[in-house]
């Protein structure tokens, strides 16, 4: 029978739907209540306080009972196949049970055993190991032997053991100190996890450990860990693996279950003040409870943000346990072996991971009001909250977090849940369920998200009709903000239910808020559409309407309608402005139909637009070679960039005749045009030296140097009568009045190392004694001409000897012995050169005097050109090879010289040779 949940009590999507199992809930009445509650892939097994162990299929139909023990059961294991099931009870005793068959085994123990693990593979291997421990605190691994039973105690000596599981080749358990993971293959604990300091009694709650793959869910009271195993690769499969934690935390709340819930954790927890106090009878704790609500959030809130989590996690070694044998009518273990033990724990120093008190995490905003009953909480492996819901199972007036169990079944996907009186079984919503929730409570995007990730899970719904729900609703509200944000992942590529909702935003004067995620290209509308969206804005919002008309493609809508609309009520306008707005829209309008020398009479005209993009772009150059004045008003400078960079477009005999009024734009014209080109403007350049003086004197002298169509003359006129002197200096040179030039310079501009400069440039020795005559009657001149004249042609000598007996120069020594130094270190510097030079004639004259003694590669067809016969064609002849080719048998040497052999020497036949 499933329970119907309340929609409207509810704010939140419910996790599960759940179903009573009423036949286990007949069974278990009375005192029969349940003590302890398991799953397996193949069914359940419940435990119960009169000794009875029963198996229900997951239907809730009693498979088989076992009446086992006359007291309570404590804990059930099963092997991994469901074929065996193990159990242990209060009055010591341990029963392992054949499901499928009737055996049976039972061992008696002195203490009370509180849990046990049978061995997965228990009903294949033939040792049939079981793990168990309770009160005595000992952690005992007993298998079979050939002739007796073997027990191996693994742990000892740290109090009560609670709990056991044997998952694959790990053991894990937890006693008075804390947690254990061991690795029983290896013989050795991998993982331990102290008790945190003020944690409630250990007695008072169930620890729960839960496998998946490679992490280890393990919860006990209020605190929670998720650790996962870590395997070294290069080391062979035996070698022990490593754990540590990767989650942990500890709440304010009571966990009374765990399981994997796909790829998160399900917590099963309550919460209780008053139990609180009963479970944990520390000071710490009653003063945190003493303490008001809000002071206690306060100091949540603080530890939150200034402290974290602390842990150590390091690997303990445990050296291999010794076994111990025991009569089956004593199951003591021995307690010299226990004592061994607990040394060789002792040697090894174990550092277990201690958790600071001070240091532990608590999220206020997890907190639920207590005494609410058992909450689902929900949670991912970082420990983030994802979901809670309350728990439909009865509770007592007073609950044990003892009588609640929560277990699941992978294969079936389901989850379940046990109180002492009562079974549920659970699963999570399926699609249409959770639609379903979702529209009644108006959370309708969620609902539409959904439908969209799992679209063969639909059966009452389809993905449109959620989305026009979801906006029909946001209407009906005036809920318009939501309603565009939406809007455009509900209508996607359906024209119909954009052209339909953007009609609605219309109707609403809302249009101007959606307009921005209207689609113009996938989907693309309907032409009356875009044409509807258009005509609103020309009533409402020209401004508005102009964007869209650059923003949107011509294709959509019928522009000449438009146009036409628009000529016809410019006039009407009542305001400048909105004329204003009318000529803009008209002019993009023409600029969308390539009209653009239309746009650009209308831009020009309202002193609007982006008139000189358009001239570029469309090559409007022939438009505007008549409105030069028009661009000025327009924008100065772009106006004199557009008329420089396009000169061969627009001619600069057409451009003057419209800047002459005004001398700075004409002077701005020309000095851009000058700086392109000079020859362009070579034309104006008579006119650009007045305008120099006037605009940009700083200019001149580039000018000058750059222009050969300049009138010198005229140009001397104007840098004069401006006092332009070094421009004057450069004029006269140009002119070739040198003498007037160094006039100029020494008396106007009193610069000796120009003066130096330009009669070294002239090389005229005239110049030379008239600047040495001036500098002669000023000291200050003669030290700035001894300065400077090293670096001359000119004789220093003839300065020194002219320099009057008592003139005072200043610094006259310290000058003097500069240019002796100039001159020894120039003497210096000639022989060195002299020296380099003759070194490399000598080593030039060796290497030509070795290539010339080199021989000469001769052959038969070369001949004697005075005999014309071979040159070897006489053996014991001499001959004589030149580089050049040429060759002769000395005997016709001699005769042509009337020399003798003996007496024929190379100079004379290299004066023949020259002579040839």
């Amino acid at each position: 029978m499933k329970n119907s949940l309340n929609i409207d009590e509810t704010s939140e999507q419910p996790l599960l739907n759940y179903t009573e199992l009423k036949k286990i809930n007949e069974i278990i009445v009375g005192t029969n209540k349940v003590s302890c509650f398991k799953a397996h892939e193949k069914f359940l097994a419940i435990g119960t306080y009169d000794g009875y162990i029963y198996i229900f299929d997951f239907l809730g139909n009693k498979i088989k009972e076992f009446k086992s023990y006359e007291a309570s059961v404590n804990d059930i294991s099963f092997d991994f196949k469901g074929d065996y099931i193990g159990s242990c009870s209060v009055d010591g005793n341990v029963v392992i049970n054949g499901i499928n068959t009737d055996k049976s085994q039972q061992y008696t123990f002195p203490q009370v055993i509180k849990s046990i693990a049978i061995d997965p593979e228990y009903g294949v291997k033939k040792s049939q190991s079981f793990i168990y421990g309770g009160v005595s605190g000992n952690i005992v691994l007993r298998s079979k032997g050939f002739f007796k039973t073997n027990d191996l105690l693994i742990h000892s000596n740290e109090g009560t053991i609670y709990s056991i599981n044997w998952t694959n080749q790990y053991v894990t358990w937890s006693n008075n100190n804390g947690i254990y993971v061991y690795d029983i293959i290896n013989s050795k604990i991998i993982h331990n996890i102290l008790r945190p300091l003020n944690s409630p009694r250990p007695d008072g709650f169930r620890c729960f450990f839960k496998w998946k793959g490679s992490k280890l869910a393990i919860a006990w009271g209020n605190f929670l860990s998720i650790c996962e195993l870590k395997k070294d690769l290069y080391k062979n499969e035996n070698t022990p693996s490593k754990m540590s934690a990767i989650y942990y935390q500890i709440f304010d709340f009571f966990i009374c279950g765990i399981s994997f819930f796909d790829s998160n954790l399900l917590l099963l927890t309550m919460e209780d003040d008053e139990l609180l106090l009963e479970l944990d009878g520390t000071k710490t704790t009653q003063k945190k409870l003493k303490k008001s609500k809000s002071e206690n959030q306060s100091n949540l809130r603080s530890e939150t943000e200034t402290d974290n989590l602390t842990q150590t996690e390091t690997e303990t070694d445990i050296e291999p346990p010794q076994k111990t044998q025991e009569n089956t009518n004593n199951e003591n273990i021995n307690n010299e072996n226990i004592n061994n033990e607990n040394n060789n724990n002792e040697n090894n120093n174990e550092e277990k991971e201690i958790i600071d008190e001070k240091k532990i995490i608590v999220d206020e905003k997890k907190q639920i009001k207590s005494n609410e009953g058992l909450i689902i909480r929900l949670i991912n492996l970082e420990g983030n909250e994802i979901a809670t819901e309350k728990c439909q199972i009865r509770l007592r007036s007073k609950p044990n977090p003892l009588e609640y169990h929560l277990e699941n079944n992978e294969n079936e996907k389901k989850l379940f849940f046990s109180s002492s009186q009562q079974v549920l079984s659970a699963q999570k919503l399926s699609v249409d369920n959770k639609i379903s929730w979702l529209v009644k409570v108006s959370k309708f995007k969620s609902a539409i998200t959904l439908a969209k990730e799992n679209p063969k899970e639909l059966k009452a719904y389809t993905y449109q009709d959620l989305g026009e729900k979801h906006l029909n609703h946001l209407f009906q509200n005036q809920l318009f903000s939501e309603a565009i944000n939406d809007c455009s992942w509900v209508c996607e590529k359906e024209e119909g239910l954009w052209a339909k909702w953007i009609q609605k935003f219309i109707e609403n004067d809302k249009l101007d808020d959606i307009i921005s995620k209207i689609p113009i290209k996938t989907p693309k509308l309907d032409p009356k559409t875009y044409q509807s969206i258009l005509n609103y804005y020309l009533q409402k919002d020209i401004e508005k309407m102009n964007e869209l008309i650059e923003d949107w493609p011509i294709n959509l809508y019928d522009t000449q309608v438009l146009i036409q609309f628009i000529q016809e009520n410019i006039h009407k306008q009542e305001t400048k402005e909105n004329q204003e707005n009318y000529l803009i829209t008209l002019a993009n309008l023409y600029s969308k139909t390539d009209k653009h020398e239309q746009a650009l009479d209308i831009f020009l005209k309202i002193k609007k637009g982006d008139v000189f993009g358009l001239i570029n772009e469309h090559n409007l150059f022939d438009s505007i070679v008549d409105k030069v004045q028009q661009l000025i008003e327009f924008s100065v400078e772009e106006t004199i960039d557009l008329l420089v960079k396009n000169n061969d477009r627009l001619p600069i005999d057409k451009i003057v005749p419209q800047l002459k009024h005004d001398a700075k734009l004409l002077h701005l014209y020309l000095d851009g045009i000058f700086e392109e080109d000079p020859l362009i403007s070579r034309k104006y350049h008579g006119l650009q030296l007045n305008l120099y003086v006037q605009f940009a004197p700083e200019k001149m002298m580039n000018f000058l140097k750059s222009s050969t169509s300049i009138p010198l003359e005229k140009a001397l006129e104007v840098c004069r009568e401006n006092h332009l002197i070094r421009e004057m200096v450069f004029i006269m040179k140009r002119m070739g009045n040198a003498k007037q030039t160094l006039d100029i310079i020494i008396k106007e501009l009193k610069d000796i190392k120009q003066a130096i400069e330009f009669v070294q440039e002239e090389g005229d020795k005239d110049l030379w004694n008239d600047l040495i005559k001036y500098c002669l009657t000023n000291p200050n001149y003669l030290s700035d001409l001894l300065d400077h004249t090293l670096s001359t042609k000119f004789d220093i000598l003839q300065v020194v000897r002219r320099i009057p007996p008592k003139m005072q120069i200043p610094h006259l020594q310290n000058k003097l012995t500069a240019i002796l130094d100039d001159f020894k270190l120039q003497v210096q510097l000639r022989e060195v050169t002299k020296d380099i030079i003759e070194k490399d004639c000598t080593d030039l004259m060796f290497v030509f005097y070795k290539q010339s003694r080199r021989g000469r590669r001769v052959t038969s067809s070369q001949h004697c050109y005075l005999c014309g016969e071979s040159i070897l064609n006489q053996p014991h002849q001499n001959s004589i090879v030149f580089n050049c080719g040429h060759a002769y048998h000395k005997s016709c040497l001699s005769d042509t010289l009337n020399i003798k052999t003996d007496d024929v020497d190379n100079r004379q036949i290299i004066q023949k040779e020259i002579s040839r």
